[in-house]
């Protein structure tokens, strides 16, 4: 593989073609790339993570039922959410009994992870930690690039010229 061929940096490629100047072509293995990719995420991860979290503030935490509540709360006066901001797999999950996840599959976890109307760190914190061990940087990547590359169809344009604000 090349290392030019990292999505979100050409640094590496130059610097591998600078400590080995004598060669024209660099190329790495799939298990180094995959390596270099997973610095980038942790990096995304980390910028993601709030400066500091209080561990004994348990306010953040939102059981199913509240979380159904608060998506409620948010819906319009005829109670219609567009489609690209449903959360469709929310039954995919499991909750421990304080109301927190404790599992699912991984486009749920993802959809959790990349949720538009709250913000809950201390599952964030613990699924960018942890996805090494249940999934690999690349399928990640791969699966949160879909989650936000959306097709244009006429709903999404009519929703976003009604509503600007939910870009």
């Amino acid at each position: 593989m090349s290392p030019f061929d990292c999505p979100l940096c050409e640094e590496w490629g130059h610097s591998l073609r600078e400590l080995n100047s004598g060669l024209v072509e660099v190329s790495v293995s799939p298990e180094q790339f995959e390596k270099h990719l997973g610095k980038h995420l942790l990096a995304l991860a980390l910028f993601a993570l709030p400066k500091w979290v209080d561990e004994d503030d348990t306010s953040e935490y939102l059981s199913a039922e509240e979380i159904t509540e608060e998506e409620e709360s948010q819906q319009g006066d005829d109670g219609r959410t567009a489609w690209f901001l449903k959360h469709n797999l929310e039954d995919d999950l499991r909750y421990d009994v304080k109301g927190l996840v404790k599992g699912g599959t991984l486009d749920a976890l993802i959809e959790r992870l990349t949720r538009h109307d709250m913000m809950d760190s201390t599952f964030n914190s613990t699924f960018l930690l942890t996805f090494p061990s249940f999934t690999t940087a690349e399928e990640l990547f791969a699966r949160l690039k879909g989650r936000y590359y959306l097709f244009s169809t006429s709903e999404l344009i009519v929703a976003l010229t009604v509503n600007p604000l939910l870009v």
